[in-house]
């Protein structure tokens, strides 16, 4: 016999659907730090549901880890991690400061030469940092 066209016989299903509910997970909301005030007072009101504490948000550059961490950093750190973060290659931004060397970029990045205040002034403009941070 064809089963084409009868229907297979059919089971009852003795599972039942209960509605659960569910914790969403927190989210991470990261805002730059030139973000208006306004927009975190709106973004708090917005997700408050999600976010794991009332805490108030904190300024990076007050904690004690933005602390310990920049006083670890050598100038030629902030070098790399600020060309890195403006998507500059070593040529790239010797370029921009007029004629250096990637190599002379690496050895400054390698902590193995020290800038000088002319290219530390050049640094600071292209970043918008303080020339401080090269010397």
């Amino acid at each position: 016999m064809s089963s084409v066209g009868k229907s297979a016989s059919s089971k009852s299903s003795s599972k039942s659907i209960t509605p659960g509910r569910t914790k969403a997970l927190p989210i991470n909301l990261r805002f730059r730090q030139d973000t208006p005030g306004r927009i975190l007072i709106e973004a708090r009101k917005r997700y408050a549901s999600y976010l794991v504490d009332g805490d108030p948000l904190e300024d990076w550059h007050r904690t004690d880890l933005h602390g310990k961490i920049t006083a670890s950093l050598k100038p030629g750190d902030w070098l790399c991690h600020l060309r890195e973060a403006n998507g500059l290659t070593q040529e790239e931004l010797g370029r921009q400061l007029g004629k250096v060397s990637g190599s002379r970029i690496s050895d400054w990045e390698g902590n193995r030469r020290a800038v000088s205040k002319a290219m530390a002034k050049k640094l600071s403009s292209i970043f918008g940092v303080s020339p401080d941070r090269f010397i």
